[in-house]
Parts: C-alpha cells; structure tokens; sequence
C-alpha cells in the first residue's frame, strides 16, 4: 500500500463539514425498520461525517474507533488525538437529529479545536 497520509485535523473538518452541509446537515440513515441507523454511506448517497473524510467506506458498520482497530481505512492511521476528533465528528453527526443541532454540534467541535468552518 502506498504511504497514506493523515489529513490535517481542519481538513478532515473542512471535508466533514463540506460534506454534511451539501446533504443539508441531514443524517446518513439505512433505510431499517424505526427509521434506520447512521451509515458511512447510505442508500440514497448521503454519508455520515467520518464517511464524508474517508470515503472509501461504505458497508462498513462500526464507529470509527473500531474502524482504527480493526485496521480499516483511514482510522488505522490514526494517532489516539486523532482518533479522539474523528470520534467528535462522529458524535457530532449522530446528536444532530435535525440540521440545525447537527450544523451546532459541528461548530462547537471546531471551536473545541480551534477550527474555521469553511465559508
């Protein structure tokens, strides 16, 4: 495998949020009995916000913790800070039951890390 390289933190922000803003701040859901549950990338091409960053993933159901674990993708490459924010965008995505929590949620991860939120 050819040497990855681990996005910036504001990038792999910049691609979450750029993400999550084009699908309108709206959940990646299977569509499963009670509504589904949150997918790196969903029937209808949505994705969730660590689906956004590697989008390789796409059948994939574990959180992103067990992603580095396992050694799947992008996460396996993960230093633990890293591992921390990946999981932070992930918590974002998932809180945010409507587009606005969801959009809230993702700007209080970038305050918590000193991030811009692309324009």
């Amino acid at each position: 495998m050819a040497d990855v390289v681990v996005p910036s933190r504001q990038e792999m922000f910049d691609r979450a949020w750029n993400g999550l803003k084009g699908q309108g701040f709206t959940r990646a859901l299977d569509s499963g009995v009670f509504g589904g549950s949150c997918k790196y990338l969903a029937d209808d091409g949505k994705r969730c916000a660590w689906g956004h960053v590697d989008t390789s993933l796409t059948d994939e159901l574990d959180n992103v913790t067990g992603l580095h674990e396992r050694g799947v993708g992008l996460a396996k490459f993960l230093d633990e800070d890293d591992l921390i924010f990946a999981m932070s965008l992930q918590v974002a995505h998932d809180a945010g039951n409507s587009p606005g929590k969801m959009e809230e949620s993702l700007r209080r991860v970038a305050e918590r890390y000193g991030l811009t939120v692309p324009g």
